[in-house]
C-alpha cells in the first residue's frame, strides 16, 4: 500500500509488516516487530497516516487497528522523557473471532463552526 505521494510505503504478508520510505533508503522499519501484530488483514491510508487491521497482537486473537505516522512509524522518546507517539493502537478488542476478509474505509465530518459560515 503505497500513500499518495508514492515515497513511503507498507508492505504485507499475512504475519509480516515492512514500512519503506524511498526518500531516506536506510529508514525501513519492521512493523510487526514495533507494534507486535500478526494476522494482518487490511490497511489503508490518508494523507498523514497508514492504518493497519490486525487479528493478533502479542499473539492473542482480537481486532486491533493501529493509526501509523507516514513520516515517522517509531515512537520517540523526546526531552524529559516524553513519548512522541508516531502509532498508537486505536483499537484493541481481545476475543476469540478470526475476521477473515474485511475493507476498511475513512470517513471525514465536517462541522459548521457556530456563529459563521465557516467548518472545520
Amino acid at each position: 500500500m503505497f500513500n499518495k505521494n508514492q515515497d513511503k510505503f507498507i508492505v504485507t504478508s499475512t504475519t509480516d509488516v515492512l514500512y519503506c520510505n524511498l526518500n531516506k533508503p536506510d529508514n525501513e522499519t519492521d512493523l510487526d516487530d514495533e507494534l507486535q501484530i500478526g494476522s494482518i488483514e487490511n490497511i489503508q491510508y490518508d494523507d498523514i497516516n497508514f492504518y493497519i487491521l490486525a487479528n493478533k497482537k502479542a499473539g492473542k486473537l482480537g481486532f486491533y487497528l493501529f493509526l501509523v505516522n507516514q513520516e515517522n512509524p517509531r515512537n520517540e522518546v523526546i526531552k524529559g522523557g516524553k513519548v512522541k507517539e508516531n502509532w498508537r493502537q486505536i483499537i484493541s478488542w481481545n476475543n476469540k473471532l478470526d475476521i477473515g476478509n474485511c475493507d476498511m474505509s475513512i470517513m471525514y465530518e465536517q462541522e459548521k463552526i457556530p456563529g459563521t459560515e465557516k467548518t472545520r
